[in-house]
């Protein structure tokens, strides 16, 4: 009844058959997914009657939550949280009456599966962000054994999660709490493996998302691991991490999480949080440096526990308009989506190493280096007799004038984002050292022109030389300039020119020569 990509794995399924003939079984490229042994099923059709992507339980919550931004007062609460620190004291509160808590938690091997736990000392278990999917095998049996015999019980997991958890019990339980968080997707485990693997072949001993630390503020790209030779490493952004690349523009985005239908409000968690990205444009008066989470009041059940967090470990706790949650996990307005890079990846993954299956989906060119030209020491040696610059021609115009190539930006099109770019014939290699010389004239009404290497398959760039122009800036005297410079990234494949420094009436920029050599 249910194609196969479409099972997000909550494990619904296999916790209500009766003779186990369902299990959680990895796919060809990692996903779990039910997967069913027919001579165990007496087809009696109960899994059919819970899943929620064959049916969706009912939605009774509010269709109008009540939206709050959180702060917990302790500053160590927040460094050990993803935003604000509102899990962590809602579960402590379960955990001191002497219930359970139920989430996500990291495994020996670095994948990801819900446990439960009833001690504060294992609550660190469950907190940060883990950017793939979860396990949960048959925790919704054991989840329901707890409740029956009147443990209290706090449930944290993906809107899909909740949703099949819901389907299972099939009744409200006064002594169970579902929160349900602000998704973007889940990944396959079997790409994080594959990452780690190429990435710190020796292994690892700790990883962390959502790194936060006196030196790093609040965001959701800067990533700590130690390796396991007890080495401390900090990566920022998908130009440092691969991992990174690939999670934050969806390129691994599976198809049931392409078509999600649990993210919407009314929503099916009692309580839902996440990230309250860009409050502080909103709300000037916080301090959202080390993290703000967004709560949802879902239901009258989730407005008494929040009234009971006791006010000493309240930093912040203000209502503020539902509108304001924008698009964050795709509640309030829009869908989730997938790169169209996706499928291209999938392809590719279980034939290459991550990094080469991202270029492979990400580049434009599969990450093959076009040999323009035969010295290996020079990544980049312009000749317009045989390379031209690749721009959008709605934006840019390529001439050539005495033998010279003259870029000119057209009228209106000088806008930050549009750029003209060039090739290199190999990739550049991070913290190496290279020179980078040129000799241009330029007719612009900027006050400098800022050159740069960039990444073919993302926006990552980086800045090697800013030229301040000085005095008449609509002169035709050529410059003639070099520089050392160091790549942040193993990523970087073309040269770039921008059309946001490029304006005015006339403007344009004439080349003599680009080179970048190593040094």
């Amino acid at each position: 009844l249910l194609k196969k990509d479409m099972c997000m794995g909550c494990g619904a399924c296999v916790s209500c058959c009766p003779t186990e003939a369902l299990t959680l079984k990895s796919d060809d490229i990692g996903y779990y997914r039910s997967t069913i042994d027919y001579d165990k099923c007496v087809d009696c059709g109960k899994c059919a009657d819970i899943c929620p992507s064959i049916k969706l339980p009912e939605k009774v919550n509010n269709k109008k939550p009540k939206c709050f931004e959180f702060i917990a007062a302790d500053e160590q609460i927040l460094y050990n949280s993803s935003s604000g620190g509102v899990f962590q004291i809602l579960a402590e509160q379960i955990l001191s009456e002497g219930g359970c808590v139920v989430g996500a938690s990291w495994t020996n091997d670095f994948s990801v599966k819900h446990i439960i736990i009833d001690d504060a000392k294992d609550l660190h278990k469950l907190q940060k962000s883990k950017y793939m999917q979860s396990y949960t095998g048959n925790i919704f049996k054991q989840i329901k054994e707890k409740l029956d015999n009147d443990i209290l019980v706090l449930f944290s997991g993906c809107p899909c999660q909740v949703a099949g958890l819901k389907s299972y019990l099939g009744k409200d339980y006064k002594n169970l709490i579902l929160i349900d968080i602000l998704c973007s997707y889940a990944p396959s485990p079997k790409f994080f493996k594959k990452y780690i693997e190429e990435a710190f072949p020796k292994g690892i001993e700790h990883y962390e998302f959502r790194h936060k630390s006196e030196k790093y503020n609040w965001d959701c790209v800067t990533v700590k691991i130690t390796t396991a030779d007890g080495i401390d490493k900090v990566y920022k952004g998908g130009g440092q991490d691969s991992y990174q690349r690939v999670f934050h523009n969806h390129v691994m985005c599976s198809v049931h999480c392409e078509n999600c239908k649990y993210q919407t409000i009314p929503r099916f968690g009692d309580i839902t949080i996440g990230d309250f990205w860009g409050i502080e444009r909103r709300d000037t008066l916080i301090d959202a440096k080390k993290g703000v989470s967004v709560v949802l009041c879902n239901n009258d059940k989730a407005e008494k526990i929040l009234k009971n967090i006791p006010k000493e470990k309240i930093g912040v706790f203000k209502e503020v308009p539902l509108s304001w949650l924008g698009g964050n996990g795709y509640a309030n307005h829009g869908s989730n989506y997938s790169s169209p890079a996706r499928d291209s990846f999938y392809a590719s993954i279980n034939k290459m190493e991550f990094s080469k299956a991202a270029d492979y989906a990400l580049k434009p060119n599969h990450g093959q280096i076009n040999k323009i030209y035969t010295n290996s020491n020079t990544p980049l040696q312009f000749d317009s007799n045989c390379l031209r610059f690749k721009f959008d021609g709605n934006i840019w115009e390529q001439h050539t004038i005495l033998g010279k190539p003259v870029l000119i930006v057209k009228p209106g099109m000088s806008k930050v984002g549009r750029y003209a770019t060039l090739p290199l014939c190999k990739s550049l290699i991070k913290d190496k050292e290279y020179y980078f010389k040129i000799k241009f004239r330029i007719r612009t009404e900027a006050k400098n022109i800022n050159f740069h290497i960039k990444d073919s398959g993302s926006n990552y760039y980086q800045i090697v030389l800013s030229y301040k122009l000085t005095g008449d800036r609509m002169n035709y005297d050529w410059i003639e300039t070099k520089t050392k410079f160091k790549p942040n990234s193993n990523l970087f494949d073309e040269f770039m020119i921008g059309a946001s420094q490029i304006r005015g009436e006339g403007n344009h920029i004439s080349i003599d020569y680009i080179n970048i050599e190593e040094c």
